[in-house]
């Protein structure tokens, strides 16, 4: 206990106070309490420490002390338990992971292909032993690796065994390089135009610019009337077209009201379509108009019987 000793008198004795404290990571002051003048002793309590032990790992991880624990006070850190292994390539992915019991991988070796001068899994004859083609993918310990590339230059189904043994390294081709041209688009031809889409069209003949014979099919586009933009089109096989069996052919709608509106064609020449003036039909009249059905453009489509057209052609 602190003794006071005054040489003056009068001077009150201080009031004095013990007091406990625990120990911190972060500086704390101690004072006494409200009544005191001053500290005779101050206690600091041992921090409880805690030692653990951890496993290392992929990520980070944040080592803790348990409840009821201050602070760590050692953490002692496990060494990874690696696992080294090999594998042979094969034509398809592969997953290697570690066997039960490691943590990882330390390393893993990669065996290429094995090719044998004695291993003969086709019997030829009875020569057993000697060199031969062989076009399996998976002989067992014979792994084949794909190597080299094949060049595809037309449309097909492809077998991409390379065939037979011929100083290549792999049976299979690795890669295959596509090259194939584009197909020649279909011939396409405007053989005739109306130069007056929104005028009346009568009944009247029209010239074709080439032989309906060298297109495989004609379109002949049109407008429902003179004030009605919308344009359409039918399609006629140019061998039924120019089918002395089938005289008439026809263009045509069934209007909103319940008239139908046909116009009536007919192939004249291999160069000459005879276009009819277009029936009005209700169900109780029949009429024609040339209003109606305003034939605007004739097409050629595909290849004909007499196929592609010289460059010097004329009619």
């Amino acid at each position: 206990m602190a003794i006071y000793i005054s040489k003056k008198k009068g001077i009150p004795k201080p009031v004095l106070q013990e007091k406990e404290a625990s120990a911190s990571t972060i500086d704390v002051e101690v004072v006494p309490d409200e009544g005191y003048d001053a500290l005779s002793k101050v206690t600091v309590n041992a921090l409880n420490l805690q030692e653990k032990t951890a496993d290392a790992g992929a990520v980070a991880t944040d080592v803790t002390a348990d409840e009821g624990y201050d602070a760590l006070s050692k953490v002692t850190v496990n060494a990874i338990n690696n696992q080294s292994k090999t594998v042979r390539a094969t034509l398809v992915n592969q997953t290697v992971t570690p066997d039960e019991g490691y943590s990882g991988l330390q390393e893993v070796v990669v065996q290429p292909q094995i090719h044998s001068n004695t291993f003969n899994p086709y019997t030829q004859g009875d020569d057993m032993g000697q060199t031969h083609n062989y076009r399996r993918l998976d002989l067992g310990d014979f792994t084949v690796i794909p190597t080299g590339t094949i060049e595809l230059t037309a449309n097909g189904t492809y077998d991409m065994d390379k065939g037979e043994w011929g100083g290549e390294q792999g049976y299979y081709w690795r890669y295959a390089k596509v090259n194939v041209p584009e197909p020649d688009p279909e011939p396409v031809e405007t053989l005739w135009t109306n130069s007056s889409p929104t005028s009346s069209f009568s009944a009247q003949a029209v010239t074709l610019s080439k032989m309906v014979d060298y297109f495989e099919y004609i379109d002949i586009y049109y407008r429902f009337s003179t004030s009605n933009s919308t344009e359409v089109h039918d399609t006629f096989d140019v061998a039924e077209l120019d089918n002395s069996s089938v005289t008439r052919r026809i263009i045509g709608m069934r209007s909103t009201s319940g008239e139908t509106r046909v116009r009536p064609i007919q192939l004249t020449s291999s160069t000459t379509i005879q276009f009819s003036a277009c029936y009005q039909t209700t169900t109780s009249s029949q009429s024609t108009s040339t209003a109606y059905i305003i034939p605007t453009k004739i097409v050629g489509r595909g290849e004909g019987s007499i196929g592609e057209l010289d460059d010097d052609y004329e009619l």
